[in-house]
């Protein structure tokens, strides 16, 4: 099947890692596949809630837990978003990880 499957949605998971780098090519990817990024100060993912909430703890680790922060449920998926300043920091360190990426949604 060379990876893909049906409904990746509700199955994907994070893998395990500590290293703060890899993490942030995770979220860069992630962000690239199944993001959107308006402007450079906000940005939304969809998933299942086990992925959302890893990207939640990451970008809280990155900096601090701010209201700002929105984890939905829509319809048969989850959708998290961060506005502001806390995305436009968050979405500067990102654009700064060493990764290929699609330069349409990087381009801000």
């Amino acid at each position: 099947k060379l990876g893909i499957e049906n409904a990746k949605t509700h199955s994907v998971k994070m893998p395990h890692t500590d290293c703060l780098t890899k993490q942030l090519a995770l979220l860069k990817g992630y962000i690239d596949g199944d993001g959107y990024i308006r402007h450079k100060r906000y940005f939304a993912v969809t998933g299942n809630k086990h992925v959302l909430m890893w990207i939640k703890s990451l970008t809280d680790d990155l900096v601090g837990y701010t209201r700002g922060r929105n984890l939905i449920k829509s319809r048969d998926s989850w959708q998290f978003s961060i506005s502001g300043n806390y995305a436009e920091t968050i979405l500067s360190i990102l654009k700064d990880c060493p990764t290929p990426y699609l330069e349409r949604k990087w381009n801000f």
